[in-house]
């Protein structure tokens, strides 16, 4: 039980504003739909697990989710579009052969506005603009495409700001769009954003020299290991290297990413560019470039060359257009000391690319349903695209657009004639168009205006299920992400169409981008649902779901290595439709919710004991209830089930799962939790006991924040139990050890639950407490080890009703 000595009344960094009654506002790590799958290191949230969308917050978060991300093979402009935007083979050779001359007076006022130290960065948005319409009206002449039919280019000289989830207010510096998403700027959204510009004003350095090639870095791209081979997963977006030496790191810094001081070096290194060819592009070749896979005299794949300490270095494809001279021209070296310009250079480049991430986060979070978004990076001269999918950043080669105007021509062309679906939006979620007669027709080809509301989720025909439509109501999900790499689970309320006529039922569609290896939830339902029949009615129901893999634009492209490591890691698009569930905050009284509770509960042992499924996620966001059409009974249900896994005969997980960590963090039990004395959540077993303590800390977690009476989810008053892991565990150990710290947090307990709180929550605290202290123990050693196997038999299901003085009910046995 909760000790009573303690000497001192335990803590915890509160929420200065209290509990509040606005409504619904995602905690930390909240939903099931957070990426837990996770190695074992020192967890730090994501930018998922963050509501507030503050830059202070969001962009170490986001540093985070890029680790290891980028791919490291820089990817042929003219290959890009193609992949990306669709651009047909001979159209690209056509634009690379057409004589294209900037106009001289935008491009001296670019050149002015990038060249002057103090000058303001928004004054090179609109010559670059009309540069940009100068090129695609060139090609538009050329090709005798109708200009006024394309997407748009906008700039507001960095007056407009858009709205996002969380709060966050953004300016992109360009956009590109539909011409009626620009007519009224106010009304301006992200999920109208087809695509969008970053611009930097290229770094001042010593001696005035501005924009040149020189005294440029490559970005950075790839980080080598110690043992000297060249690596795919460990592709980082580096920290900025501090300003001096000997300044000390801020606790902001240490916050990003704990690396040695030999990875940091490592990291800051620009990379080796690809040798330059010996024959300069002309025109001639370009069309013959394209159509083979080359750029130039350099073939799409990377060429691999060695470095001086034997490590493998890959030199971006396409990379003459910079003309980097510091390197060998035929070693593929280069000088690896780095001033503190040049650093400085690359911190620039650093902070771009993590800024273009936060519109890509906007983007995809949007109130529609996106695949990837794409961007472009203007630094100065210098440009280059990027493509942020669910499961990593591909950069372009960059080149100069004043040496190479074709390419920025092929790009303006590409991105403003590309269709919505290949922009990235979902093809599967179609809008209504009106023809010149009135008929209504659905299409995914619609750049505006893509409300959600009555738009159509189109799931096709499949192997063993015939095509069905379900109309979206409302115009935002029920549930967004908010992250950027990871599954990105989006929920939207619609109901079925059936024979053109709107169904009655309310259900949900969720989408989610699954991890290589784990079975879809609809294959565990399908598994309760056969073995647990008399228990149906608190399962989800699987109205319908499909299964995509999700594309992958330049693995032709791409080195054989880095393309094994990119399918292994690839993740699949899942779309299921179920029965729409209410959270248990907007049940009518705490009698219910005890009732539902307690389905939950039971529910989740006969999956465990009858079924051999372990649900590993149990959430404030997965436990729902339903009212039973024939009485209007509140039933309990535990739902998503999609990182739940197949246990033994041990209760043990699937071996393909064991060594994965899952759950949502204010919920997880202690153990899955607390780091070892390294700093690290070691890898466990994750057992049935540790779903039984997420159902207790649910239990608890629900006395303090769902306020039936208001039928609202109040925001979480202590900060420490929806921190990071190591927090949230230490809040959970003191909250069982110590009393002080114990009633402290029960007596924030809403009114309405204090007996639930004595009847319940305080006898299973002292079960639970219990356990913990009988399960500790010294080694031959004698130092202090917790036993996991005896932890498993303390915490039973059996255990857990006693304690509560609910008796288990006889269900219906299963019909052979």
């Amino acid at each position: 039980m909760a000790s009573s000595t303690s000497s001192s009344t335990t803590s915890y960094a509160t929420n200065s504003s209290g509990f509040s009654d606005s409504g619904y506002s995602e905690c930390c790590c909240s939903c099931s739909s957070c990426d837990s799958d996770m190695p074992s290191t020192p967890h730090k949230c994501s930018t998922h697990c963050y509501a507030c969308r503050y830059l202070k917050v969001v962009n170490p978060a986001l540093r985070k989710d890029l680790e290891g991300r980028f791919c490291e093979e820089s990817i042929p402009v003219e290959r890009f579009v193609q992949a990306v935007y669709g651009l047909c083979a001979d159209d690209v050779g056509r634009i690379m052969n057409h004589n294209i001359v900037l106009p001289a007076e935008p491009l001296k006022r670019y050149t002015k506005s990038a060249a002057t130290k103090n000058g303001h960065e928004p004054s090179m948005y609109a010559p670059f603009q009309q540069m940009f319409e100068h090129c695609l009206r060139s090609i538009c002449d050329l090709l005798n495409v109708d200009l006024e039919q394309l997407l748009k280019f906008f700039e507001a000289s960095g007056y407009c700001v858009l709205d996002g989830v969380g709060g966050s207010k953004r300016k992109p510096d360009g956009m590109v769009g539909h011409a009626d998403a620009f007519s009224d700027i106010q009304r301006l959204a992200w999920r109208l954003i087809f695509h969008y510009f970053e611009f930097k004003k290229p770094y001042a350095h010593a001696g005035g020299s501005h924009g040149s090639h020189k005294s440029k870095q490559a970005l950075p791209s790839v980080v080598e290991e110690a043992e000297g081979r060249a690596t795919t997963s460990k592709h980082t977006l580096p920290e900025p290297a501090p300003k001096r030496a000997t300044a000390p790191r801020t606790s902001s810094t240490r916050s990003l990413r704990q690396t040695t001081e030999a990875q940091r070096s490592t990291q800051l290194k620009a990379p080796t560019r690809q040798t330059r060819s010996s024959g300069s592009r002309t025109a001639g070749n370009g069309s013959k470039a394209v159509a083979s896979g080359q750029s130039g005299n350099n073939k799409g794949t990377s060429k691999v060359t060695r470095t001086s300490s034997g490590g493998a270095k890959r030199g971006a494809p396409n990379d003459h257009y910079t003309g980097s001279h510091n390197r060998s021209s035929d070693t593929g070296s280069q000088d690896t000391t780095m001033s503190h310009s040049k650093r400085r250079r690359i911190e620039d480049a650093i902070a771009q690319e993590l800024q273009a991430a936060q519109y890509a986060l906007e983007c995809m979070d949007a109130d529609t349903s996106r695949y990837y978004v794409t961007n472009v990076c203007v630094d100065g001269f210098e440009i280059w695209l990027m493509y942020h999918n669910r499961d990593r950043v591909y950069r372009s080669a960059l080149f100069d657009f004043r040496k190479s105007p074709r390419l920025l021509a092929l790009i303006a062309f590409a991105m403003t004639r590309c269709t919505p679906v290949q922009a990235g939006f979902d093809p599967h979620l179609q809008f209504p168009v009106a023809d010149k007669d009135g008929a209504i027709t659905y299409t995914n080809d619609v750049a505006y205006p893509r409300n959600l509301d009555g738009a159509r989720f189109v799931l096709p025909k499949s192997k063993d299920q015939s095509e069905v439509t379900f109309v979206v109501e409302g115009s935002s999900p029920i549930y967004s992400y908010m992250g950027l790499i990871g599954r990105g689970t989006m929920v939207y309320p619609v109901r079925k169409l059936v024979d053109n006529v709107i169904d009655d039922t309310r259900m949900a569609l969720k989408t989610c981008w699954t991890s290589p290896g784990r079975t879809p939830e609809p294959v565990f339902l399908e598994r309760l649902k056969k073995k647990l029949p008399h228990m149906a009615e608190h399962f989800p129901v699987v109205e319908a779901w499909r299964e995509f893999e999700q594309g992958q634009p330049f693995l032709e492209i791409l080195d054989e290595e880095i393309r094994k490591k990119i399918l292994e890691d690839s993740r699949r698009l899942i779309y299921q439709v179920t029965l729409r569930l209410q959270p248990l905050w907007e049940l009518d009284s705490v009698e219910e919710f005890e009732s539902c509770y307690i389905d939950i509960v039971e529910m989740h042992f006969h999956a465990h004991d009858d079924a051999q499924v372990l649900h590993r996620d149990i959430s404030e966001n997965n436990a729902m209830s339903r009212r039973r059409a024939s009485d209007g009974k509140a039933l309990g249900y535990l739902n998503d089930w999609d990182l739940a896994c197949f246990v033994g005969s041990l209760g043990l997980s699937e071996p393909s799962t064991s060594q994965h960590r899952t759950g949502t963090g204010p919920f997880m039990a202690i153990d899955l939790q607390r780091p070892d004395a390294n700093g690290k959540t070691p890898v466990r077993d994750h057992r049935y006991c540790h779903d039984l303590e997420s159902l207790f800390w649910l239990l608890v977690w629900a006395v303090l924040h769902f306020d039936l009476k208001t039928k609202r989810r109040r925001e979480c008053l202590l900060l420490d139990w929806e921190g990071d892991w190591q927090d949230a565990a230490k809040f959970k150990s003191d909250f069982l050890y110590s009393a002080d710290a114990q009633q402290m947090v029960l007596d924030m307990a809403l009114k309405p639950y204090k007996d639930l709180v004595k009847r319940w929550i305080c006898p299973l605290a002292d079960m639970f407490d219990s356990a913990r202290q009988n399960c500790n123990s010294r080694d031959a050693e004698r130092r202090k080890i917790f036993d996991h196997d005896m932890y498993a038999k303390e915490i039973t299901f059996e255990k857990f009703m006693a304690t509560i003085e609910v008796k288990p009910r006889e269900w219906a046995p299963e019909k052979k």
